[in-house]
């Protein structure tokens, strides 16, 4: 197994930027809290120690998001908040996101938009696709979409900062430390998944950390599933008449995501 204090490049190196599953793949999991360099920080990169992170928020706080996701969002995001305040927003955006109106509101509209990107996609010979897609005729759309979330989660890196000294996995920490759980790597430890890099959306353990955990779940997750479902099953109709020209190419590091995938009519 390749182990990190001896070869791993770093989350910031260019090496790990042009193939990160290349490297996330090598990992020893059991190792649990690593350090890297390039951050400047910890790692947690196995499914028990990201999990552990995630779901204590008083210890493990979202204090870093102060300097990465504040300025972007130009104001507190939901995953900064704590008490009260958290509840009270999430319990509203909760109610936007969910239950009927996902149902009655959300699922017409993302059909029809689907159907008419589908209207101009099938008249051509080629085109670029920003997805990445497995078509099987005897799996669930959602088991294929799930099981494409974990082993290409689109959150790579959640930084969160350590409140007081602990001890996480075996690897002793600071107050005021910052640790980053790296999602894919947690994905991908075969203590949770038989054959961790292979694409498998037969599995029956299907608890991947792709939406994070607890209190900072990702609010979102229900519509984000509604969403991809309905293109999956769209897609599935006509991907079979193309042919892959050239494998999709991803890019970013705390969000990673195909940027391009090239399709010919066959």
């Amino acid at each position: 197994m390749l182990t990190m204090n001896n070869h791993f490049p770093g989350v910031l190196s260019d090496e790990y930027g042009q193939d990160p599953y290349k490297y996330i793949d090598l990992l020893d999991k059991t190792e649990n809290v690593i350090y890297d360099k390039t951050l400047n920080a910890h790692l947690a990169i196995s499914y028990d120690a990201v999990l552990s992170i995630l779901e204590n928020s008083v210890l493990f706080s979202t204090k870093p998001l102060s300097k990465r996701a504040e300025p972007v969002m130009r104001g507190k995001v939901l995953a900064q908040m704590e008490g009260n305040g958290h509840k009270i927003k999430k319990i509203m955006l909760l109610h936007q996101l969910t239950g009927r109106v996902l149902k009655d509101y959300y699922h017409p509209k993302l059909t029809n938009l689907y159907d008419s990107l589908l209207t101009e996609i099938i008249t051509k010979n080629k085109f670029e696709s920003y997805i990445d897609l497995v078509i099987s005729n005897d799996c669930s759309t959602n088991s294929i979409l799930q099981e494409s979330l974990r082993i290409t989660p689109p959150v790579h890196l959640i930084p969160r900062q350590v409140e007081d000294d602990s001890c996480v996995e075996g690897v002793n920490l600071k107050k005021r430390d910052l640790i980053f759980s790296l999602i894919p790597s947690a994905n991908r430890d075969e203590k949770y998944f038989e054959h961790p890099n292979t694409f498998n959306p037969r599995r029956e353990f299907k608890g991947h950390l792709s939406y994070g955990v607890e209190i900072h779940a990702c609010i979102g997750a229900q519509f984000a599933n509604m969403q991809l479902n309905i293109a999956l099953q769209k897609l599935v109709l006509i991907l079979k008449n193309y042919k892959e020209i050239t494998p999709p190419t991803f890019g970013g590091i705390y969000t990673q995501g195909a940027t391009q995938y090239n399709l010919e009519r066959v």
